[in-house]
């Protein structure tokens, strides 16, 4: 009988060490299936989601469920894979731009649209990755000419082109590449470039300013390290079991980016916990800027700046005129489809007027 007992006790403690190993193995297994050092597809995806024509028919499919069939925003999501015309131009209120080639450090050929403002101050959009975004940035280009700024815009590589593989690493190449073309081919002085970016451009963005001068960065949604923003993004559960090692740059880490004298900063966000945009903002030295937007989304909808972006217009003025930036405000600024000349009612976001007041609570935390 003892000795049935102690085989009975040997058996299920193999049993037990069997199934911690198996456990153990498994998350192993996990973790290098979906770590951007053994598997930069994933993260890739989720950086540059909207560049695939499956990830933009998924998105699109979404925007029909929620919006309806009709919905302007349908038709323009639907729409990202065509290139740029000039009749898209004309229809989105934008006059036709300068095209340009250009090419990277390592021989890509790229395509870019200027569009020639008032003054000679010339903002490079480095935006997050949709396979053609023209229709998404129009309000931009709008908002951004109304400051008096001219308007580089570009393509990353491969967002035509499923064939192209792109990266962090790649999209820093492009960026970098557009803008020695602003400074070299177009002749404007580094002092006269603000850099724009959302999410990943963001990142290109600060890369670009530690090595190279700009008058300002506007950057929207930036991360602290794309570790942190990945593992609040919906659908990447699994990714949080990745250790930041195995990501690339220190997980891209934006506060490396930051020395203690840096150019004017305005951080854009509708969500700075879950975006990581509050923690950027508090962690990195003045001047800097804030500003909230309620309802930030022109990854899914069209912005329509031309009434709500007056805001946004006179922070940009502000970077413009040297103006200290030691206000610390937020905003609520409306997103809504355009297409045309007429908005849906359905595809507009909470009406909510354009407000400014005291720094958000989240913002006082320590």
């Amino acid at each position: 009988m003892p000795t049935s007992k102690k085989n009975v006790f040997t058996y299920i403690f193999k049993l037990g060490a069997f199934t911690v190993v198996c456990v153990a193995l498994g998350i192993v297994a996990l973790i290098l299936s979906f770590a951007p050092a053994t598997n930069p597809s994933f993260l890739t995806s989720v950086l540059f989601r909207g560049s695939t024509a499956g990830d933009r028919k998924q998105i699109a499919n979404f925007a029909r469920t929620m919006l309806g069939p009709n919905a302007p925003s349908v038709t323009i999501l639907e729409s990202l894979s065509k290139p740029p015309s000039d009749e898209e131009f004309k229809r989105l209120g934008l006059e036709t731009p300068v095209k340009s080639k250009f090419k990277t450090a390592d021989n890509v050929e790229l395509e870019g649209w200027f569009f020639p403002g008032a003054s000679a101050v010339t903002a490079l959009i480095c935006y997050n990755g949709f396979g053609k975004r023209l229709p998404l940035e129009a309000g931009y280009i709008k908002m951004l000419r109304a400051a008096g700024l001219s308007v580089f815009l570009i393509d990353y590589r491969g967002l035509n082109n499923a064939a192209v593989k792109v990266s962090p690493q790649t999209a820093y190449l492009d960026g970098q590449a557009a803008y020695d073309f602003l400074t070299k081919e177009k002749q404007v002085m580094p002092e006269h470039i603000i850099l724009l970016g959302r999410d990943i451009g963001s990142h290109v963005c600060l890369k670009i300013a530690a090595t190279n001068k700009c008058k300002a960065l506007i950057l929207e949604n930036p991360w602290t390290t794309v570790k942190d923003y990945v593992d609040k993004v919906p659908g990447a559960l699994a990714m949080r079991l990745v250790p930041q090692q195995l990501y690339p740059d220190n997980g891209l880490n934006n506060l490396d980016l930051v020395a203690k004298e840096h150019p004017p900063i305005l951080v854009v966000t509708s969500e700075p916990e879950m975006t990581g945009a509050g923690k950027f903002y508090a962690s990195i030295n003045a001047p800097k800027s804030f500003m909230h937007i309620e309802e930030f989304m022109p990854s899914m909808l069209c912005p329509d700046l031309s009434e709500s972006g007056a805001k946004y217009t006179r922070r940009v003025q502000k970077l413009l005129s040297g103006e200290p930036l030691t206000a610390e405000q937020s905003a609520q600024i409306n997103w809504v489809a355009l297409w045309g000349q007429t908005s849906s009612s359905k595809d507009c976001l909470r009406s909510k007027k354009v407000a400014e007041s005291k720094l958000p609570p989240w913002q006082k935390r320590k």
